[in-house]
């Protein structure tokens, strides 16, 4: 993802937390500048068209540091923004 959206940043809208665990909800904005490459399939090259999504991950600590980082965002969102794949209407209630 950086090496495709080298601009890539990440902002927190809500975070939460209990013992070893925590949760995070927030969005992602980037500009697409470089090959999106992934397993299997033939890359992407650069589109340069920009990108919102939401995400949300779950993630586990270990001695101050990560141990285990579930990363949910939604691709077929992002591949329509990026003119890749057709538009959906919003999912997301005002």
């Amino acid at each position: 993802m950086f090496n495709a959206f080298p601009d890539l940043r990440a902002t927190t809208e809500s975070a939460f937390g209990q013992g070893d665990w925590i949760a995070v909800r927030g969005h992602m904005i980037g500009t697409h500048k470089g090959a999106l490459e992934a397993p299997g399939v033939p890359s992407i090259p650069a589109t340069n068209k920009a990108i919102r999504l939401p995400f949300a991950y779950i993630a586990k600590l270990e001695g101050g540091k990560f141990a285990e980082v579930n990363l949910y965002f939604d691709q077929a969102a992002m591949l329509a923004q990026l003119g890749l794949a057709p538009s959906q209407p919003s999912q997301r209630k005002p």
